[in-house]
């Protein structure tokens, strides 16, 4: 069993180390200037979204309250395209290195899987979460009379928050750093304890909260 883990982990690294194989300077400009409108676009977009929901009051709307936390989610996800777009164009990646590189890939470790994976799950738990709010409201609409609108959003998007961050503390778990080559790698490499993770993942990120849209909307319809 640990040979074919290791099999399977050599040919992960030697597949990580292609993927990292010199690219022609040429193309990493033609992919900073689609980055850079893509940046653009979503921050544009979003910070609209985000002011028109804010100032106009006929938008303070439960419905526009959760859009308003996805906005805020994606100007999250936007920043740090700068990042990888300053990286592509003066290829410096030393820019977060400390202690032979190890606190640079801690940095992007971190920004993948707080910004990538948080956001993913609290995409998702948000959209549930709406539904859910639909369903009560054509359902049993006196039910939410009895509480503060404002109030009981607020908690549900703490806690919304709270699990989408608990949920990706297992995946730190599942990366290794290795070397390839002159460069240092954060990785999430196969393991048992990966496939454990990734599975109940997909449970109560993906086929639970489908379960509970597709079974309110019925409901509703």
């Amino acid at each position: 069993m640990n040979d074919s883990v290791d099999n399977v982990t050599e040919d992960w690294h030697e597949y990580v180390t292609l993927a990292l194989t010199e690219v022609p300077y040429s193309s990493q400009v033609i992919f900073s200037v689609a980055l850079f409108f893509i940046f653009v676009a979503s921050l544009v977009g979003n910070v609209l979204t985000c002011i028109v929901i804010y100032y106009d009051k006929t938008m303070h709307t439960v419905t526009n309250c959760y859009l308003f936390n996805l906005a805020v989610s994606d100007l999250l996800v936007t920043f740090p395209i700068l990042i990888i777009i300053y990286q592509l164009l003066t290829q410096k990646h030393e820019l977060f290195q400390y202690n032979n590189g190890v606190f640079s890939c801690n940095f992007v470790m971190c920004i993948h899987f707080l910004i990538i994976g948080v956001l993913w799950n609290n995409s998702i738990l948000v959209m549930t979460a709406l539904s859910i709010e639909r369903y009560i409201a054509v359902c049993y609409p006196m039910t939410l009379k009895r509480t503060g609108v404002w109030q009981r959003v607020g908690k549900i998007l703490g806690i919304i928050w709270t699990i989408a961050v608990l949920e990706t503390v297992p995946e730190f778990w599942m990366l290794e750093i290795f070397n390839s080559g002159n460069t240092l790698i954060c990785f999430s490499l196969p393991s048992w304890f990966g496939r454990v993770v990734i599975a109940v993942s997909a449970v109560l990120t993906f086929i639970v909260p489908l379960a509970i849209m597709i079974f309110v909307y019925s409901r509703i319809a």
